[in-house]
């Protein structure tokens, strides 16, 4: 698999889902669509580089700690019932108070 090709074959796709985050070597891709056995994505997600893979190369489904789901879903429900109307659609960039402590212990430290 090239750096740059979108597609990825699998042996069973019925195991994947759009929208979920795999990891192929260190390369974070996000499924976009899948037909059959094959997996569109887009590559390079969360920082990391596209890069050239091995045919059959292992591919792992990464699943984010349950505090930052808890966290993310916080977050855009109080947004969201913040919204004026719900129209336009306003995002505040403000952190909530409850998903600051969620995330703090998976902030990065400055190197």
């Amino acid at each position: 698999m090239t750096a740059t090709k979108i597609t990825v074959p699998v042996d069973e796709g019925t195991q994947f889902a759009i929208g979920q985050t795999i990891m192929i070597g260190s390369e974070q891709l996000l499924i976009t669509d899948i037909s059959t056995n094959d997996l569109t994505v887009t590559r390079g997600l969360n920082g990391t580089a596209g890069v050239a893979h091995a045919d059959n190369s292992d591919v792992f489904i990464l699943r984010w700690p349950a505090s930052i789901e808890r966290a993310v879903l916080i977050q855009t429900s109080r947004i969201w019932t913040r919204a004026a109307d719900f129209e336009p659609f306003f995002v505040d960039a403000d952190v909530d108070t409850d998903v600051r402590i969620l995330v703090e212990p998976y902030k990065r430290l400055p190197i």
